[in-house]
């Protein structure tokens, strides 16, 4: 066992566990969906040339929560974290685990920049077994039954043997499925539809779904997934590294710069 869950903290305890929709992020502002100039590196969170690091903890979640129907998962201590003391960590639950960030529902299609390139996403875990799922919720899918188009687009890393941290980086794989029949689209897989559970690419559920808002984002130990000791860190989105901990670093102290130490020097003999 890799991290200890007494020292963690639910997030539900700080947040209704209602679905938070169109709220700001933490720095007021809908989250930045610029794309790392770095990947993730192996061994798990590192950060791109463009981003920066937001440290989430119990006291300041930074528009994290759990929906009332799935249990929240816990940031707890680990011994060996890619970043640090703390990872989110997960308990199998018949109800599944998770934790998302609200992404201030921002249209899906910004995922793709005027380049045809991906908004960075990913993040680093560990897992005896199957691993935590990535999953973007969307509102204004487009399926044929009435309702506000809700539905999760999800992509699962490789499994793992609890020995190590591993790096999810699901980047243009094939392998993201949706929770809904999505309609066709003239122009994308020769127009036809996609059954739910088929796999295909990001790009193509986006093109699939014009109209479709991302309102969360985040990981999920579904309730299928047996496995003990699954933590995840390190969770990339654009240029935001979430760094989940007990507590935030202190911050570093700006230093003076040499003429502002003159400065003071010469004042002083004045």
């Amino acid at each position: 066992m890799r991290f200890n869950k007494v020292a963690g903290i639910a997030a539900s305890t700080f947040f209704s566990g209602a679905l938070v929709l169109g709220l700001a992020t933490s720095a007021g502002a809908a989250p930045d969906l610029g794309s790392l100039s770095g990947s993730i590196g192996g061994g798990g969170g590192g950060v791109g040339d463009c981003s920066t690091v937001e440290y989430t903890t119990p006291d300041k979640l930074n528009g994290w929560s759990t929906p009332g129907d799935e249990t929240a998962a816990t940031i707890g201590a680990v011994t060996d974290g890619p970043l640090g003391a703390g990872a989110l960590t997960f308990e199998q639950s018949n109800k599944g685990t998770s934790l998302y960030k609200n992404a201030a529902g921002v249209k899906l299609s910004t995922l793709v920049d005027a380049q045809g390139k991906l908004t960075d996403i990913g993040y680093s875990y560990l897992t005896d077994g199957a691993a935590p799922a990535l999953q973007l919720r969307i509102l204004g899918a487009n399926y044929d039954t009435e309702g506000d188009g809700f539905a999760t687009i999800v992509w699962t890393p490789a499994n793992g043997d609890g020995s190590k941290w591993l790096t999810a980086t699901p980047g243009d794989s094939d392998q993201y499925w949706v929770t809904r029949d999505i309609r066709g689209v003239e122009g994308v897989r020769d127009g036809e539809a996609l059954p739910r559970n088929e796999r295909t690419t990001l790009k193509n559920i986006i093109a699939m779904n014009p109209d479709a808002t991302l309102i969360e984002y985040g990981v999920q130990q579904t309730k299928e997934n047996a496995a003990t000791g699954v933590a995840v860190d390190g969770f990339v989105f654009g240029c935001t590294t979430t760094d989940f901990e007990l507590v935030a670093p202190a911050a570093v102290p700006a230093q003076a710069s040499p003429l502002a130490a003159l400065t003071n020097l010469f004042g002083g003999l004045s």
